[in-house]
Order: structure tokens, then sequence, then C-alpha cells
């Protein structure tokens, strides 16, 4: 069976991600900050995927020793890694030239840095000979300037540099890096808003996108994909 990586995976699109490849047979390593979410994916996914080895850890991705941790844990545990899904994002509003001092920084642990570290740790395990893939989600705040969350999208922009780079070091490898950016996308964060979330992009799509891309011949990359509301912004 194939081993996955995915970051963030207890809500929304890293959610999406990991069940659809858990459903095409994947064995799937999991991280994200909240416990009990940790544990409550584990426990479902376990009941309904139960020939995959699923890793399901607590870990804090803007701190560089947990994510070094978590890697190690997962090439114990798999040995080899197919697919690694850098998805794990922080999001805070507002104007670059009134928000708390430190914003910046802490998006940027776990926007960048941790998707940085992450794919340092794993890459010496991939192999391009089974078509092995890093996926970044990226966010269209990465390619284009977006008002009241300057700083978010200064770490997207960032996230689209490290992947461009990455796919450059590594093409002669067999390891493909895909960036996927979508806009408005469905989550938890939009309940109450008022927002008519029925034009929301649906993280499942999200994830379907993910399982195509990963799905082309060797022969072939999608380098940038960018996916929006088809009715258009809100």
């Amino acid at each position: 069976m194939p081993n996955a990586i995915v970051t963030g995976a207890t809500h929304g699109i890293g959610k999406a991600i990991a069940e659809k490849l858990l459903a095409n047979g994947y064995n799937v390593a999991i991280c994200a900050r909240t416990t009990a979410d940790v544990e409550s994916c584990k426990v479902k996914w376990q009941s309904e995927y139960a020939g995959a080895n699923i890793l399901a850890e607590t870990v804090d991705l803007s701190d560089k020793q947990q994510v070094h941790s978590f890697a190690a844990s997962v090439i114990a545990a798999f040995n080899e890694i197919d697919l690694l899904v850098n998805n794990a994002g922080l999001f805070y509003t507002g104007l670059i030239k009134d928000e708390p001092c430190g914003q910046l920084e802490r998006m940027m642990g776990v926007n960048l840095y941790s998707a940085y570290y992450l794919s340092r740790a794993v890459i010496p395990v991939m192999t391009g000979e089974d078509n092995a893939h890093i996926v970044n989600i990226c966010s269209v705040a990465g390619l284009e300037p977006h008002l009241n969350s300057g700083s978010y999208s200064i770490t997207k922009y960032a996230m689209m540099g490290l992947s461009e780079n990455l796919r450059l070091e590594l093409k002669d490898s067999g390891i493909k890096v895909t960036t996927i950016c979508p806009g408005y996308t469905y989550s938890r964060s939009w309940e109450g808003t008022g927002v008519d979330t029925s034009r929301l992009i649906k993280a499942e799509d999200v994830a379907e996108m993910v399982w195509t891309t990963i799905n082309l011949s060797a022969n072939t990359i999608a380098e940038t994909i960018v996916m929006r509301p088809a009715k258009g912004n809100l």
C-alpha cells in the first residue's frame, strides 16, 4: 500500500484529502494541534478503513522540534513515503499596519516553516520510481494581494516560492511538486457568518483535485492549480 502524510487533517480540506486517500488504499499519517480531534479521526478511520495503517499525532507545527519528531515517527512506521500533502494553515485577519506584533511570525511558523522542515525530512525517503509527489495546499492569496489579510497573503506567497524551488530541485529525481491554490472553501469557520455557504468551494473538490493530479502519468505534472468558486468571489 502507498504511504501518505497529510498535515492539518482533522477538519476541512485536510480531512477530505486524508479520507480520499484512505478510501483508495493508502496508509495515512496525519497530524493536527488538537488532541481530541486527532483521536476522533483516528478512531473513526480505523473503523471505516480497517486495512489501512493510520498514524495520528498531536503536533504543534509551529514548533520545529515537534515537526522533526513527527517526521521521525512517520518514517519509522512507514519506511518510505509516496505522498506528502502540506495542508496545515493558520489564518488571521487584519491590516499589516495594525496587526499585533508577532502575528506574521505565528502564521509563518505553520504556513511556511512546517512545510519547509517536513519536506526536508521526508524527501530522503521518497522515491521517484513510484511517482512520488509533494502537494502543497496554498491559496489564491499567494497569487494576488488580499485586503485585510495581508500577512496571511505574505505567507502564501512564500509557500509558492517554496513549491517552485522544490519543483526545480527535485524534477530530475522523479519527485513531483504541485501547488493547489483554492479560493474561498467551506470550513467550520464560515458557520454563523451569514455567508451563503453554497457558493463556497467544497473541501471534497480540493481532495478530488489532489487525487487527479497525483494520478497523472509519470510524464506529466500539474505545477500550479487555481480553484475558485464558480459564481465568483464573495
